[in-house]
């Protein structure tokens, strides 16, 4: 790879290996389906490898008939899906079967966000990039030893952190740190044809997202209870999670949607008034596991939120802050419903404000924040990296 990568313009050959369910309801394949997407804008040849068996499959979202979409893509690049078969070892069977159809198709850039997959390419010989979203010591053979190649190989010619704050922890754990650059979450610019779904409420506080521990249903809920006046809207979350807000006896004013496509998630954020961002200091992953993300996070509503213009009231977070400034954002206690009482009657009240904030909002999106232009710093920053090796 550090040969083919000399002419920044040059159209490349892209592997991007990952252990996701597509389609489906996950972060994760959302934005592994958007960031193979902006690659293909640029006018590489793209091809996404992801496993496939039958308890997969089930867990696949239903009744989709193109998962372009779905996800609201364009059908600019391939999908490749390889058997992981479900038996004890299947797991490293898999990976292997990868690293082959790699040195078999030899692309000129391996990318990746899956840690295991990463550092067995290293091991095999095949140079990869790897993306981190959370840094988690492994402590389980053959993990931990595919961790430590990983951290060390020369063969992991980049490691991209979506934090600065994720960065730090990668270098403390050992990662060169002259091989890591800080690129934050994006999103996708919104259609010019997607029209406001007419959400009830004279003045709408939306929230796009999961519903699990730390994602913030711990502020909206007493918010809504607290505020009769202002419409509150949650699009997103799992039918269990929004089962147990329910029998805590949702106020008239909260509205819990449920899963929305994300092709279609711009007819609720174009109606919403403001967006809220209440993060607290520890988020689990999904599911509600084990991990917290809280202080590593970089959320793709926040870049939805900005894509779409809209201004946000966000938690006082320094992960957040990373993106959020005070042009675009009021920020509040994560844990004290009064100052988001606060804010919010501020930015209803205060309609210059709020077109100020969004407009602003919109800018930084454009300038920094598009799935396409993450994309191009991304391999601008592989490609100096590569060049000067």
């Amino acid at each position: 790879m550090r040969e083919t990568l000399k002419e920044e313009s040059s159209k490349l050959t892209i592997a991007y290996l990952a252990r996701t369910t597509i389609p489906s309801r996950a972060a994760n394949s959302l934005h592994i389906m958007n960031m193979c997407s902006a690659l293909g804008d640029w006018g590489h040849s793209v091809e996404l490898i992801i496993p496939t068996n039958k308890r997969i499959r089930k867990e696949e979202e239903s009744d989709v008939s193109d998962v372009f979409t779905f996800y609201g893509l364009r059908k600019n690049f391939k999908i490749k899906k390889v058997s992981l078969l479900p038996f004890p070892g299947g797991l490293l069977l898999y990976l292997a079967m990868i690293v082959g159809w790699l040195k078999f198709k030899r692309p000129e850039l391996v990318y990746t966000r899956d840690s295991h997959l990463a550092g067995l390419c290293c091991l095999l010989g095949v140079d990869v990039v790897y993306e981190s979203h959370y840094f988690k010591v492994q402590r389980k053979l053959p993990y931990s030893f595919l961790q430590s190649v990983l951290i060390r190989s020369k063969r992991c010619v980049k490691v991209i952190a979506i934090t600065k704050a994720l960065a730090d922890q990668l270098v403390i754990a050992g990662y060169d740190q002259r091989k890591i650059g800080v690129f934050p979450d994006a999103a996708k610019a919104p259609s010019a044809e997607s029209k406001k779904i007419n959400l009830s409420g004279k003045f709408v506080a939306g929230y796009l997202g999961h519903l699990y521990p730390g994602k913030g249903m711990e502020i909206i809920f007493p918010l809504a209870k607290r505020l009769p006046s202002v419409s509150f809207h949650v699009v997103g979350g799992k039918q269990e999670d929004i089962d147990t807000w329910k029998v805590k006896g949702l106020p008239q004013n909260l509205v819990l949607h449920g899963f929305v496509e994300p092709g279609k998630v711009s007819e609720y954020l174009y109606d919403f008034d403001c967006c809220l961002l209440p993060n607290q200091k520890k988020v689990k992953t999904s599911g509600g596991g084990i991990m917290d993300i809280g202080a590593v996070t970089s959320p793709l509503k926040m870049f939805d939120y900005m894509a779409h213009g809209k201004p946000v009231i966000s938690s006082d977070l320094p992960v957040l802050k990373e993106v959020l400034t005070d042009e675009v954002a009021l920020f509040c206690d994560p844990e004290n419903v009064d100052s988001w009482i606060e804010a919010l009657q501020r930015i209803k009240g205060d309609g210059d404000l709020r077109i100020a904030m969004g407009i602003a909002a919109k800018k930084l999106f454009e300038e920094k924040y598009s799935w396409k232009e993450r994309a191009r710093r991304i391999l601008e920053f592989i490609h100096k990296d590569v060049s000067a090796a």
